[in-house]
């Protein structure tokens, strides 16, 4: 309806003008209460009301209306487009069906004197009704594809934007802004039920300008019957408030807040609905099964999404758990620790092995930010060097690269003794002395190696220490205990190069 005119439509009219010889042509649409002609020949009007029309009358016929003369008719007594001056004698149109049956308009042909048709003419009108159909369905299989590539493109960005959000609001406000947009509706959003159906809460919806947003708690029961529905999981399809059984006896508040049509999608988890996405228009709707398929899988995204979040907030609080544990368990191994080694002269060993538990701890500290699973290379040598309180004089260097927890482990510790020799013996053990801790990904024919360098400088003068202490075992050990370490000790300080493949530190 109200398209614009189209040439091949204007020739099937022009085509039935000529073989039925009438001055008067019209492909049509019939509404509820007019007649819009998609082409006409002799007319010059786009529509008229239904109620004065012949084809308000042809629609109920098999497949074809013949009037020979309308003024002899009984159905056109008193009509003015018959009993006028000049006024139509003649009709003949062929019922225009889509293809479950239902008429929805002709091709006729019109002259203001009594005559008839042939049946070469009638044929004809027939052939040019099937032409008209053959026309429009096409015209609705582009359509429909159209459509699916915009909603399926609609559903690739909703999977991209849901992705980085990390609250239930604002993942509703984004669904229901890509709904209304595709749809081409006033209002859609997320709400979640209560236990018993009574109550939905709206975290967040999306509404077009001038459409006010319906966030908040609202009661069920004072819109509709709708209870039963979702205690079944069923989808809740109304295509006008005012005439479907669930709301009909009550509209005042629907229509309130302008709806008038409605899909509301429960969400369903072990068999029992606990939210609904619901999309709105303030006119009544014929919802088509692509358009409920595409509120479902929308409310799939955001159930998806909203289930990830739900997961990372308990796996949040999981390691927050495990952290607090883990933290126990270390500070009891190192009071444990003091309390058997107390005997033991040599205290300098005895605090070297509670700040090695030190640097353990600190290290997982860094993982459980990361759910266990990885950890950047800069917030491990933060987290490790700032607690020698000294990081003004450490110059670092390096892109965001991530590694596995045994790498970060390995990683630690061995800053950890690099950080306390520098202290001790290095360049931070003179107020001038500075480090440079730097990390690069260089490639080889084996693929990425990850460098890793400690350069002191300014300090005092360094020798290669005569013994092989733990700390020196482990720092030769390197990045994941397969060396790959090369110290050098130069009069301008210590340098440590050690590298490994990036493969390997990414994967343990």
């Amino acid at each position: 309806m109200d398209s614009p005119r189209e040439a091949e439509f204007d020739d099937i009219a022009r085509l039935a003008a000529e073989v039925c010889a009438t001055p008067i042509a019209v492909v049509n649409l019939v509404d509820t209460h007019r007649q819009f002609f998609k082409a006409e020949v002799g007319l010059g009007v786009r529509e008229t009301p239904l109620e004065t029309s012949f084809c308000g009358h042809a629609i109920l016929s098999e497949d074809m209306m013949v009037v020979n003369d309308a003024s002899k008719d009984p159905r056109f007594d008193g009509n003015p487009l018959v009993h006028s001056e000049g006024g139509l004698r003649f009709y003949a149109g062929a019922l225009l069906k889509a293809p479950g049956g239902l008429p929805i308009g002709t091709v006729c042909v019109l002259d203001t004197v009594p005559r008839d048709l042939d049946a070469h003419q009638i044929r004809t009108l027939k052939l040019l009704a099937r032409q008209v159909m053959t026309q429009l369905e096409l015209r609705r299989s582009i359509a429909d594809q159209a459509s699916a590539v915009e909603r399926l493109s609609a559903l690739m960005e909703l999977g991209d934007r849901l992705r980085p959000l990390d609250t239930y609001a604002d993942m509703a406000r984004i669904a229901g802004e890509i709904v209304t947009r595709t749809l081409r509706i006033s209002r859609a959003g997320f709400g979640r039920l209560s236990n018993g159906f009574e109550t939905i809460t709206i975290d967040g919806d999306w509404a077009i300008e001038g459409q006010a947003s319906v966030a908040g708690i609202h009661n069920l029961d004072d819109y509709g019957l709708f209870s039963a529905a979702l205690n079944d999981g069923r989808n809740i399809i109304l295509n006008d408030v005012r005439s479907d059984a669930l709301t009909k006896d009550d509209t005042a508040l629907l229509e309130a807040i302008d709806v008038r049509s409605m899909i509301n999608v429960p969400l369903v988890v072990h068999g029992k609905a606990i939210a609904l996405f619901f999309a709105h228009d303030r006119l009544p709707r014929l919802w088509s099964d692509s358009d409920i398929d595409f509120v479902r899988s929308v409310a799939d995204g955001v159930q998806v999404n909203m289930d990830r979040l739900s997961a990372q907030k308990e796996q949040k609080i999981l390691n927050q758990e495990l952290s607090h544990r883990l933290k126990n368990t270390l500070a009891m191994v190192q009071a444990i620790a003091t309390q058997t080694l107390r005997q033991v002269t040599d205290r300098q060993a005895v605090e070297a092995f509670t700040q090695r538990i030190g640097a353990l701890s600190r290290a997982h500290d860094v993982l459980v930010n990361q759910s266990w699973s990885e950890a950047i290379v800069r917030d491990i040598v933060v987290a490790v060097l700032s607690t020698f309180d000294r990081m003004d004089r450490f110059d670092l260097v390096g892109p965001n690269l991530r590694i596995g927890p045994r790498a970060t482990l390995s990683l630690s510790l061995i800053l950890h003794e690099l950080a306390t020799n520098a202290i001790k013996y290095g360049a931070l053990s003179v107020p001038e002395g500075r480090v440079a801790v730097e990390w690069r990904v260089e490639r080889d024919e084996t693929g990425d190696i990850l460098i890793f360098s400690w350069i002191e400088r300014d300090g005092p003068p360094v020798v290669e220490p005569s013994g092989r202490g733990f700390g020196s075992r482990l720092i030769n050990m390197g990045l994941i205990g397969t060396g790959g370490v090369e110290a050098s000790y130069r009069h301008s300080g210590l340098m440590v190069l050690m590298q490994a493949k990036l493969q390997q530190m990414q994967q343990t």
